[in-house]
């Protein structure tokens, strides 16, 4: 899997999951240091279809609370 901005190939994606805290999909990538800014909009592409995403500072969730709930 790969990472694009348009058509250039800026990553390649080293792993993903559902996220069911967030409820959606995130993942992990390696992205061209010149690319690697926080809150850039990129196109990820799985399986010959590009899906878009954004590239953000782990973790992607905060720690739990006292009270054993997510800190969205």
């Amino acid at each position: 899997d790969r990472v694009f901005i348009e058509d250039i190939e800026i990553g390649v994606i080293t792993s993903g999951a559902y996220s069911p805290v967030l409820g959606r999909s995130i993942a992990q990538a390696y992205v061209d240091v010149r690319h690697a800014l926080l809150g850039m909009k990129v196109e990820v592409e799985r399986k010959g279809k590009r899906y878009s995403a954004k590239i953000v500072e782990p973790p992607f969730v905060q720690p739990i609370s006292m009270l054993g709930k997510p800190v969205l």
